[in-house]
């Protein structure tokens, strides 16, 4: 996937090249159009006065622009509404949201920012956001709808962008309560691969994903729940597996899903031996996993494994439907096998 000199106009360098780079990993352009439109949309959320200062500071430096235009002004030629799209995002959350009713005059039937609606927009699969697959196809659909009005229209990031806080302020002028708690859900969604590329333009923090392989970008936000001490050996343990004397291993992202089980497996196998009374039990980790496959039994079998990450993440393998998916089934993984190996290390009594 390639973008186009358009989409870059008047984007700073960096944010140039880490559009370009996020392209290179698999997503589509209009998806890059989709994912600077919800940026758009989290920057145009209504805030305090201080909250929406450091907001705008974070993206002056990656979607500078002149602020003192009206944006009515800018967008006004090629901007069409995101609505549809939000309406059916909402629709298939399966969150309910409190809403003002907006009333012209008293005898109006009352209308709200946001309609729960079926358009044919998104995944129709998704009937309500429970698992992280769920959340995964939401969001690919998602950003993918969001970004094919500026895509077609041949206009750039930043214009998308600016689409996108166009939308959330005229919603906002509507209903600010309404708005923000639109915020809350959009961004509490994003799942593993998809959060962590969003957080790091919002944040303007992008040498957090130029910083490790593409396949350990989904695991380290899979840990972020993870406490500090139990966390700092299982990010030795991944190391164990995606390297090979500070080398990448070649190859990794087109193993097959049972290739990878059998991968993972022997490596943490080799990592109980290397570290036989070091590593500290699953019950430091600070997490809730059960019940986890048991070490040297069930974890050896793919299709157990298979299933429980169904049952906690609700992917299987013989459904994954596209590269961040695989990526984020591989993160799950890792996961499982390195808590079963853990789990191992429990005291006995």
């Amino acid at each position: 996937m390639v973008l186009l000199g358009s989409d870059l106009t008047d984007l700073p360098v960096e944010t140039q090249r880490f559009a370009e780079y996020i392209c290179a990993l698999g997503l589509t352009r209009t998806q890059v159009h989709g994912l600077f439109v919800f940026l758009g949309l989290h920057v145009g959320t209504p805030r305090t006065e201080i909250e929406m200062l450091d907001i705008i500071k974070t993206a002056e430096i990656v979607v500078p622009h002149d602020r003192a235009i009206n944006l009515d002004d800018v967008v006004g030629d090629f901007y069409s509404g995101y609505e549809p799209i939000l309406n059916e995002f909402y629709f298939r959350s399966g969150v309910t949201l409190e809403l003002r009713e907006i009333r012209a005059f008293d005898e109006m039937i009352p209308v709200r920012i946001l309609s729960a609606k079926d358009n044919g927009l998104l995944d129709s699969s998704i009937s309500i956001i429970n698992t992280l697959s769920d959340s995964s196809r939401i969001m690919w659909s998602l950003i993918e709808a969001l970004g094919q009005n500026t895509a077609s229209m041949r206009r750039s990031l930043l214009d998308a962008y600016l689409s996108g806080v166009f939308q959330m302020q005229i919603l906002g002028v509507c209903d600010s309560k309404g708005a923000r708690q639109l915020h809350s859900v959009l961004t509490s969604f994003t799942p593993l691969f998809l959060g962590a590329i969003f957080t790091s333009l919002s944040t303007n923090s992008f040498e957090r994903v130029y910083g490790i392989l593409p396949l350990q970008v989904p695991l380290e936000r899979l840990m972020s729940g993870i406490s500090e001490e139990y966390g700092r050996q299982m990010w030795g343990f991944q190391s164990h597996i995606f390297f090979d004397d500070k080398n990448p291993i070649e190859n990794l992202e087109g193993t097959s899903v049972e290739d990878w089980h059998l991968w993972v497996l022997n490596r943490a196998k080799a990592f109980a031996d290397a570290y036989p009374e070091q590593l500290l039990p699953f019950s430091r980790s600070g997490v809730s996993l059960s019940p986890i496959p048991v070490w040297r039994a069930a974890i050896e079998d793919q299709k157990s494994v298979d299933a429980f990450i169904f049952d906690i993440w609700g992917y299987k393998s013989v459904d994954l439907k596209n590269f961040v998916e695989i990526m984020e089934y591989k993160a799950c993984l890792v996961h499982v096998v390195y808590s079963s190996l853990t789990q191992s290390r429990e005291p006995r009594h």
